[in-house]
């Protein structure tokens, strides 16, 4: 078995099925190995017959010895806990998107865990509601993270940028990194453009999307500021993986802005990029 299909099979029931039984074997047994005890469950119960032992010594290997599965519904859920934690398989992205979003993305051996474990009743307990809010919680916040990297290092690439177009224009002043001295500012980096009077300052408010899904965000606060300098201001979408650059005016922009209706105010608005 490759390393990423054992880690696939963690999850699965018919390696907690006989994870439990070997538990339960060595109870009664003691002086046995969990090795003894799978084969033992295996030659001679029926029931273990599509079980996975191998994966089941695994989850034998690797679980805490604070997890027992007296209660088994108890067990398995501080299992998948663990488990989570440590091993954050890909689907662990769906939990902000609710336990419905999880459940499209395991599959039915896996969904089967989940429902031992208590945690697909319907309706919730306080106990399964919390556990989901907590992990829909922690993954949130490791997506913000990734996009606060992403969105500095696209604030460092426009600094590289500004530095290589600066000097190309003879422009002797260097771009200053705003968002990290004030990220309130309302734009990320200053630059500098040529005129007939000299260097002027040209605000620059730096964003990061995917070359698959293009987009970027606009809070209302930013664009404020953007209408203020008008035309002193410039947004830089920075596109990852390819790491292209588009430029855009305010007046582009402002094709997208929505119009505040009645005594509603938007507060931010998702640009489609192409």
């Amino acid at each position: 078995m490759s390393a990423g299909q054992e880690e696939i099979r963690l999850f699965r029931m018919s390696a907690f099925t006989p994870l439990l039984g070997i538990k339960r074997y060595l109870l009664q047994h003691p002086e046995a190995s969990p090795e003894e005890a799978a084969e033992a469950l295996h030659r001679s119960d029926s029931d273990y017959a599509a079980a996975d032992f191998a994966t089941a010594l695994k989850l034998f290997e690797i679980l805490p010895a604070h997890i027992v599965f007296t209660d088994a519904r108890l067990g398995i859920r501080a299992a998948l806990t663990h488990l989570i934690e440590t091993r954050q398989p890909w689907w662990c992205r769906l939990f902000p998107s609710g336990r419905q979003l999880v459940a499209n993305g395991l599959s039915t051996d896996e969904v089967q865990t989940f429902r031992s474990a208590g945690l697909m009743d319907s309706p919730p307990d306080p106990s399964v509601v919390d556990w989901w809010y907590r992990f829909a919680s922690q993954f949130r916040a490791l997506e913000d993270d990734v996009r606060s990297a992403k969105g500095r290092e696209a604030e460092l690439l426009t600094l590289d940028r500004e530095r290589e177009r600066l000097t190309k224009l003879g422009v002797e002043l260097q771009p200053r990194w705003i968002a990290i001295e004030d990220n309130s500012a309302g734009y990320d980096v200053l630059s500098f453009a040529p005129s007939e009077f000299g260097p002027i300052n040209q605000l620059i408010e730096v964003k990061a999307t995917t070359d698959k899904a293009p987009r970027m965000f606009l809070t209302r606060g930013e664009w404020a500021i953007a209408l203020k300098f008008s035309d002193s201001y410039r947004f830089h979408v920075w596109k990852f993986p390819s790491k292209s650059l588009t430029v855009f005016t305010v007046d582009e922009i402002a094709l997208h802005i929505p119009t505040a209706v009645g005594s509603g105010e938007w507060v931010q608005v998702e640009i489609q990029l192409v």
